[in-house]
């Protein structure tokens, strides 16, 4: 599966907005996960699966595959019944709060929309930057910061999505944002 297929510019904002150690551990993890290694077992691969249409041509190219790889989606579970959005605007951000995901620019959103109410599910990797963007939350009343919200365990996370109007993604770079198929 090339579930996020990245090339060379896309390493390029990986690397841009790491964290130190991210940094240290980046050409090692591109080694793993694009290098010869990874490129002959795709290319010996029986069948190559991407989640989304435009990764098609991206993977071909980039592993220099003789075939068009197979589109395959995420699989979610769809809930039965209608969905209750909340009665007050919301707005939900659901991603680790890490560099490439920029979530300082939500924050700053919510900003300027007083009236509006922002969720925030997830954490950063590193402590200190969590506390500075719990510390940049709390200056906005309408930003509800919940921490991680698991997938698979209780309604909370199921409740983010219902509830918002609209879901946000500010990362600098995406393979394909699971959070939309969550979401849909």
């Amino acid at each position: 599966t090339a579930a996020d297929p990245r090339d060379l510019k896309d390493w390029g904002i990986e690397f841009k907005y790491a964290t130190f150690t991210r940094r240290l551990k980046t050409p090692l993890s591109y080694f793993f996960e694009e290098g010869p290694i990874n490129s002959w077992a795709m290319r010996k691969a029986d069948r190559v699966v991407v989640p989304a249409h435009f990764l098609i041509e991206k993977s071909k190219r980039m592993y220099k595959l003789k075939r068009d790889p197979v589109f395959l989606p995420y699989i979610e579970n769809v809930a039965k019944g209608s969905v209750k959005k909340a009665k007050k605007p919301t707005v939900c951000y659901v991603a680790r709060l890490d560099r490439r995901k920029r979530p300082l620019i939500y924050l700053e959103l919510a900003k300027k929309f007083p009236e509006v109410t922002f969720l925030v599910a997830g954490v950063s990797e590193e402590p200190k930057r969590h506390q500075m963007l719990e510390d940049k939350a709390a200056e906005s009343p309408n930003i509800k910061m919940l921490g991680i919200v698991n997938k698979f365990d209780g309604k909370i996370f199921k409740e983010v999505y219902d509830k918002a109007w609209i879901n946000i993604n500010t990362a600098a770079r995406e393979g394909l944002p699971l959070t939309f198929t969550e979401a849909a």
